[in-house]
């Protein structure tokens, strides 16, 4: 991710009127429909669970162990290995477009994933975490993991689930736990079998292979996998801002393309487990930071994730758990830019492009890294239970040290200047604890609470409440409070270059109170319906501040007032269609105007039923939004995106998929945050892709 801090106008002036003051109601038009023609009706999925069936689903992202979906203290969607086959999900983005109250937009180069109406191009998800089995994915220079794109370091082929959890996590998982908690769950060695290799291919100009293979030895069992991919992307990219003739009227030709690998490792053996993730991500950028030359395909972004995991596991006699992990992370960013030699911040002038014009481009290297090492521990045993209160506690402990978080940068052409070299590593300290009761089958009880110090950061303490009664075996009602917190990161603190960009070194934390309802109930049969609330108070939120020399500074600034509610119906409709229709009303405030990229409405309807065979399937999903804002006071039009996908198991191990995306080539723009010239960037038009594995048992 780049070093250098967005061009964001100042934020008085981008939000001097307010955005979508009035939310127009508007219904989620029903685009598609599936015929019914078969007889036999697949496994149940999540949309045809009942409640009886959900107190059975496992999840443990909420409370750090196994517990049912219905008790977890926080509101929980869990996406399913069957989910990922039947919709053809590609990216984690894909499959978190489709869940209530989530939303994409692309800048064309990184997904920025949206919730609780806040995505403010830019922000990179640094108020979500990403859990690959637990381990977090957030890096130490920029505080994100904003891997929601094809430069997510695992395949989908090698989930086994997703849990999400809405709502703060902090008590449990520390800084950057704010408005939602995704937790990739991988599939178990011991459960896989043999080799699969399974190809990719798309409009786009994908070509992607993954090798899987499974070994089994004795009691222990090893998962390994590699991907290799390289796509060509969109031919041309329109940018308005750039229309003209001395810039090919804004065509970016072939300026889309990206490439990169994956590797996974998974070893399990007795109390033991070895986990090692590895991914790099090379992409062309349409539209780069900063006044980059246009339609150069020089300029680029290439980001690279590692960590090794071992940990340990074991029940002792008095009915606990201990659980210990040590673990090693690496992130990298290397940016190139090739920006016009004059420095005069506009290159609408010039026809500069490639090697025919290298004398006149200075080109500019950046180079992030951040390397660390942790160790966590916990353990949940039997406490403070009275006859019918059974009560449980976990207690646990975190430490992480820094090794490098190192932030340089360098003009490399035509003459070597090193700009900026800075190496802030940080130290930090947590401890939490966490008691459950339940009373009967009707209630249970989460208060728990973390403390997390920092060798130069401040110090934050996240506490947390839930209560959840089940009046009946047909009902669940949960009432949640938390707070969440999110450190300033490196860059935003110590960064400066003396020109565009000056530190913060007295940037606070921010702190955010949240108030959740969720109430499930069993309609009949298999249909369930779900409703939830929520209102989010985040005190300090850091923005991008222009002072008045003109340089940017991030800045505790502004307070987010976040408010939604929604609502979810599924069930099973002629004993074989599969239907989940959701919609959620929100209204986000950030300084008093509704901030850039919010809708006030999001619907979503998802439909899969079986064909002549349980092993054909077609599966059609309708994403919808309500008016966006850009980060310059524009207003973006209502998004109405169907897609479809049409799976076969076939003979032989074989096993072929297909799909459309905006199957009516919906034209539409997401905001942006790159430059103050380019304040939105237009999406993909209507897209085929196919998938093609087979599977080798042994």
């Amino acid at each position: 991710m780049p070093l250098k801090p967005l061009d964001f106008r100042p934020i008085c002036r981008l939000l001097r009127e307010p955005m979508l003051q009035t939310c127009k109601a508007w219904p989620i038009t029903a685009l598609l429909a599936i015929s019914v023609i078969s007889a036999t009706a697949q496994n149940p999925d999540l949309t045809s669970l009942s409640l009886e069936d959900l107190a059975k689903l496992q999840v443990q992202t909420a409370s750090l162990h196994n517990e049912s979906a219905v008790k977890a203290p926080g509101v929980v969607t869990v996406v399913t290995a069957e989910e990922i086959r039947r919709f053809g999900y590609r990216t984690l983005g894909e499959a978190l477009n489709h869940v209530v109250g989530f939303y994409l937009a692309y800048d064309h180069t990184y997904y920025n994933l949206g919730v609780a109406g806040f995505s403010v191009p830019g922000d990179w998800a640094t108020r979500i975490l990403v859990l690959v089995n637990g381990h977090t994915m957030t890096d130490n220079v920029f505080g994100s993991a904003n891997y929601f794109g094809d430069d997510f370091a695992l395949d989908m082929s090698l989930v086994g689930r997703i849990e999400i959890v809405r709502g703060p996590s902090s008590a449990l998982y520390g800084s950057n736990g704010i408005l939602a908690t995704i937790n990739v769950i991988t599939k178990d060695p011991a459960r896989e079998h043999g080799t699969s290799v399974l190809t990719e291919g798309d409009t786009l100009g994908e070509k992607k292979v993954t090798i899987t293979q499974a070994i089994h030895l004795g009691d222990s069992s090893l998962l390994l996998s590699g991907t290799a991919f390289n796509t060509t992307g969109a031919n041309d990219i329109f940018v308005s801002a750039y229309d003209t003739p001395a810039t090919n009227n804004g065509v970016a030709v072939n300026m889309d393309a990206s490439r990169g690998y994956r590797f996974f490792a998974d070893f399990k053996a007795g109390h033991w487990e070895l986990l090692s993730l590895a991914g790099s991500r090379e992409k062309v950028q349409p539209i780069s930071w900063g006044d980059a030359v246009f339609n150069d395909p020089g300029t680029r972004a290439t980001d690279q994730r590692l960590f090794v995991d071992l940990q340990y596991t074991r029940k002792t006699k008095t009915g606990g758990t201990f659980h210990w992990r040590t673990f090693f992370d690496q992130y990298e960013y290397h940016g190139i830019y090739y920006y016009p030699l004059d420095n005069s911040g506009d290159n609408s002038s010039t026809t500069i492009t490639g090697q025919a014009a290298a004398s006149q481009i200075d080109v500019n290297h950046e180079f992030d890294a951040g390397d660390w090492v942790g160790s966590q521990v916990n353990y949940r045993f039997p406490w403070l239970s009275f006859r019918r209160l059974k009560g449980f506690l976990t207690a646990g402990s975190e430490v992480k040290i820094d090794l490098r978080a190192l932030q340089s940068e360098a003009d490399v052409q035509p003459v070597y200047i090193q700009d900026t070299y800075i190496n802030k590593p940080d130290r930090y300290l947590a401890g939490f604890l966490q008691e459950e009761w339940s009373l009967g089958k009707r209630w249970s009880f989460n208060l728990g609470g973390r403390y997390d110090w920092s060798y130069y950061r401040s110090s934050a303490f996240s506490p947390r409440a839930a209560v959840v009664f089940q009046p009946d075996d047909k009902s669940s009602l949960k009432f949640l409070y938390g707070r969440g917190f999110r450190n300033p990161n490196a860059n935003e603190l110590f960064f400066a270059d003396g020109s565009q960009n000056v530190a913060n070194t007295a940037l606070k934390p921010e702190i955010a109170d949240t108030f959740q309802v969720e109430a499930q109930r069993r309609l009949f049969r298999s249909w369930k319906a779900t409703v939830s609330a929520y209102h989010i108070d985040d005190k300090g939120v850091i923005v991008p501040v222009y002072l008045s020399s003109g340089a940017i500074q991030f800045q505790n600034a502004s307070e987010f007032l976040g408010t939604g509610a929604s609502a979810e119906v599924s069930g099973t409709l002629f004993s074989k269609l599969e239907v989940s229709a959701s919609f959620q009303k929100q209204r986000a405030n950030l300084s008093g105007s509704t901030p850039a990229n919010s809708p006030c409405n999001i619907g979503k309807l998802l439909l899969s039923s079986p064909l002549w065979s349980p092993n054909v399937t077609l599966s059609a999903g309708l994403v919808s939004m309500s008016d966006r804002g850009t980060l310059a006071g524009a207003i973006l039009g209502p998004v109405f995106v169907p897609e479809a996908t049409f799976n076969a198991r076939l003979p032989q191990g074989l096993e072929f998929r297909t799909g459309v995306r905006n199957l009516t080539n919906f034209a539409y723009s997401d905001p942006t945050g790159l430059t103050p010239l380019v304040d939105t960037l237009p999406e993909y038009g209507r897209t085929f892709f196919f998938a093609l594995s087979k599977h080798l048992r042994q």
